[in-house]
């Protein structure tokens, strides 16, 4: 496999993404994917390296983006959502050089990654063929309800606000209040998950399908929140997966 390339798309240091191509001949399929961390600064795109991997090895091209997060200048709202809208811009660019497959097209995002994931599957005009949520966050007004991370502040920290406070502002970022999303959805859940309740996307699935939506969830026995991260998981192979069948529906 290539190495990672880093492409900017903006002039702020947060603001990358991190390309990578599978071995083989042919134009590949791209990933693009959004790492989690409940949207702080002291989680960067680092630990969702070994996830891309696996993908590659899988023959997909992966773009591993970096953005802005609370506690980087620019942070929160709304610039973590607009760093995500711009990263995506890169896939035209990656399609002009020949390296990607602009026709097939998936998001991915683990936890925040697939809070922003979600979000940015109902804005964007890069054209894609789904978007896979992994023990995603779809709720803010739930989350910060629940008081979930370990700072138990999450949602309030990234929106500046509490519900009570700015309640437009969480309508525009919760992915369960634009439902039915344009494109399919995946959502991937470990049932044993302690830091993003499966509640989250099962709320998320069957508001999207009661709106007229086909979101479907995929829930795995036995894994927890951060077992998508090793290749070897259930986790993994089900996002893989998920992954597939969008590209092979469309």
């Amino acid at each position: 496999m290539a190495l990672p390339v880093r492409h900017a798309y903006g002039s702020a240091p947060e603001q990358w993404g991190e390309f990578a191509a599978p071995s083989g001949d042919g134009v590949p399929a791209l990933v693009v994917h959004v790492h989690g961390g409940f949207w702080h600064a002291d989680h960067d795109l680092a630990h969702a390296r070994p996830y891309c991997a696996g993908l590659r090895r899988g023959g997909l091209a992966t773009l591993n983006l970096e953005y802005r997060r609370v506690g980087n200048p620019g942070g929160g709202w709304p610039g973590t959502f607009d760093d995500i809208e711009a990263g995506l811009g890169l896939v035209p660019t990656l399609a002009a050089a020949g390296t990607i497959d602009p026709d097939r097209v998936v998001v991915t995002g683990h936890s925040a990654g697939g809070h922003l994931a979600l979000w940015v599957a109902g804005t964007t005009t890069v054209a894609l063929r789904g978007v896979v949520a992994v023990a995603a966050v779809t709720d803010l007004v739930a989350a910060d309800r629940e008081r979930l991370s370990d700072r138990r502040t999450a949602a309030r920290d990234l929106l500046g606000a509490t519900p009570d406070e700015a309640p437009d502002r969480y309508r525009a970022a919760s992915p369960i209040a634009h439902v039915p999303l344009p494109v399919p959805a995946v959502l991937v859940h470990g049932a044993r998950d302690a830091s993003v309740p499966v509640s989250q996307s099962r709320a998320y699935v069957t508001a999207d399908r009661d709106a007229g939506g086909v979101a479907r969830l995929v829930e795995v026995a036995g894994d927890d929140h951060f077992a998508v991260l090793d290749p070897s998981s259930a986790t993994f192979e089900a996002t893989h997966a998920a992954i597939r069948d969008l590209l092979a529906a469309g």
